[in-house]
């Protein structure tokens, strides 16, 4: 079998046998979306000839800058990991699995290589299978958890909301806020630009992704949407009177007709609470009764759990041993991830 970087020639093989390994619905608009930049590689097994055999597995990744404790990083999230069914073996070395992610991480992470440090988001079963052949680390859970819409549905008012909030506890003195979704474009990306330079401000004591408006945009509005999906909605979190939002809440369709999936605040870390609250607003006027968020660690304790409906421990933070942090430093680092973060939500 022959290792080798994934070409845009190959989508249509690619395209195939991803469906097929997880039952998915993307098509080659989204292989563009994710792969035709040159920034995001991707690794390929072939049994044989690269493009003129059958693909054996496959691992990626998208480029992305991690602020650890605001110092930036070079950091490739790993996802689309795969092999399909004809090639998979018990855990060992010679097997795909292994051939196929060590090729791709001895060539992109580490000393002397593009990027610093690799993350991506295994099952239990895919992390304890990469543990023991040495490919990957653990760094901690990511949690699930359930929440009810807000209480009172908000009016979308011609598809703008604008529902006063009253905050109170963990924010200090009851304030009010006001909950607006942002539809226009200039609107959009200043609100993004000035939530993320507090966020960068107020995030000294975590390891986080880049949230810059090109970042966002292109994850969320660039990527192709699922058929029978509605795109992801951007809310505008401010203070009554002010006239630049604190922070940005990104809500998306969630699992079922009735749950909205809160994927990602973008705002000052301390004000997680606030985030919350606005998408709790965010899913009333979506029409649905639940929000559903994707945490790790540090984020899920600073909104705690006596509020949730539903929680549980839904996958793991898995850190190749190829990259430049060590196992005692990997499970340490102050990780701030959330659903948009992962690669399959």
């Amino acid at each position: 079998m022959t290792p080798a970087p994934l070409a845009p020639e190959h989508r249509d093989v690619f395209v195939q046998a991803h469906r097929e390994v997880f039952a998915s619905e993307v098509d080659t608009g989204w292989f563009d979306w994710k792969y035709a930049k040159p920034a995001n590689p991707g690794w390929a097994l072939w049994d044989g000839a690269p493009g003129a055999s059958p693909l054996v597995a496959h691992c990626g990744g998208i480029a992305r800058t991690l602020l650890d404790r605001g110092r930036p990083r070079a950091a490739l999230q790993i996802g689309d990991v795969m092999v399909r069914a004809p090639w998979r073996r018990a855990a060992r070395r010679s097997g795909a699995f292994f051939r196929v992610s060590d090729a791709f991480y001895a060539h992109h992470l580490g000393p002397g290589r593009h990027f610093e440090w690799g993350f991506g988001f295994p099952s239990h079963r895919h992390l304890k299978l990469a543990m023991a052949l040495g490919l990957l680390q653990d760094a901690g859970p990511m949690m699930s958890a359930v929440w009810p819409a807000a209480s009172v549905h908000v009016p979308r008012a011609n598809g703008a909301g604008g529902t006063p909030v009253a905050m109170q506890g963990r924010l200090g003195s009851a304030r009010t806020w006001l909950v607006q979704r942002l539809v226009d474009g200039a609107a959009l990306r200043q609100a993004l630009a000035g939530a993320w330079r507090s966020m960068r401000s107020d995030a000294s004591t975590w390891v986080l992704g880049e949230r810059s408006p090109e970042t966002v945009l292109w994850r969320h509005l660039q990527k192709p949407t699922a058929a029978g999906q509605w795109p992801a909605q951007f809310w505008a979190v401010q203070r009554a009177g002010r006239s630049a939002p604190v922070g940005v809440v990104i809500v998306g369709p969630g699992a079922g007709p009735n749950a909205a999936h809160w994927l990602d605040w973008v705002g000052p870390p301390r004000m997680l609470p606030l985030g919350l609250q606005a998408a709790r607003e965010a899913a009333a006027c979506a029409g649905c009764s639940e929000v559903h968020a994707w945490l790790s660690a540090g984020p899920w304790r600073l909104l705690g759990s006596s509020a949730t409906l539903a929680q549980r421990e839904v996958a793991r933070i898995g850190i190749p041993s190829a990259s430049s942090l060590s196992a005692q430093e990997a499970i340490n680092c102050p990780w701030w991830f959330m659903g948009a973060d992962t690669d399959f939500l």
